[in-house]
């Protein structure tokens, strides 16, 4: 008797996969029906609001922040602040007294850049004692000086010219705002034709510039004759 192999039966084949049935509504936990996706605004935790800004909290809508003061704080902050402040003369000058040797300036024109005007200044001002460069709103300008006869000679021996634009200048003043101020004069040089020589006189000369206006300067070659 000979030995044959045996061969093995094959086995059946696997049951067709079908898509798993979807889950029955009723079926589903209400924790499970009620959780929301993580990328949807999750609800921060305790932990995360610790480092959060009021704007952020703002930006949440956060329904547990409220935003209205009651009537009984508002009035008691009223009646715990002032409406105004007051200082002494003394306290008012004595602020003052660093400002005195200043001068506000204005282009007539768009006001360059800070930087430009520093620069310039610097240099058309070195001899006169210039110190500083502050820029304002609506366009002005404070400039420093180291005396108060070195803002006026700033002042009186212009006009000044920046790339074709005028700087306007006048003294510093107190309580100056620059969203309420306009420059409605402008130094300028009246050159006095013909006049007669017995009226080369400073007090002749200064009666007749005032007609024009504030006299602040009269040229020293007036009285040389030269």
């Amino acid at each position: 008797m000979s030995d044959s192999p045996l061969s093995k039966p094959s086995p059946p084949p696997p049951p067709p996969r079908h898509p798993p049935d979807p889950p029955d509504e009723s079926q589903r936990s209400p924790e499970a029906s009620t959780s929301k996706s993580p990328g949807l605004h999750p609800d921060p935790s305790p932990e995360s609001q610790k480092h959060l800004s009021w704007a952020q909290l703002l930006r949440q809508g956060n329904p547990s922040f409220e935003t209205r003061v009651s009537s009984p704080i508002l009035s008691r902050i009223h009646s715990a602040t002032a409406d105004r402040v007051s200082f002494s003369t003394e306290q008012a000058e004595s602020w003052c007294q660093p400002w005195e040797k200043s001068l506000i300036g204005k282009f007539l024109g768009k006001p360059p850049p800070l930087d430009f005007v520093r620069r310039w200044v610097s240099r058309i001002w070195s001899t006169f004692g210039f110190q500083s460069a502050l820029d304002l709103d609506k366009g002005f300008f404070v400039f420093r000086f180291d005396s108060i006869d070195s803002a006026n000679r700033a002042l009186t021996e212009g006009p000044w010219i920046f790339r074709g634009d005028v700087l306007r200048l006048m003294p510093w003043k107190p309580l100056f705002r620059p969203w309420e101020e306009m420059f409605t004069t402008s130094p300028v040089w009246i050159r006095l034709q013909s006049l007669p020589l017995e009226f080369w006189h400073h007090d002749s000369i200064v009666a007749i510039a005032q007609s024009f206006g504030k006299v602040l300067k009269v040229d020293d070659h007036s009285f040389s004759f030269e």
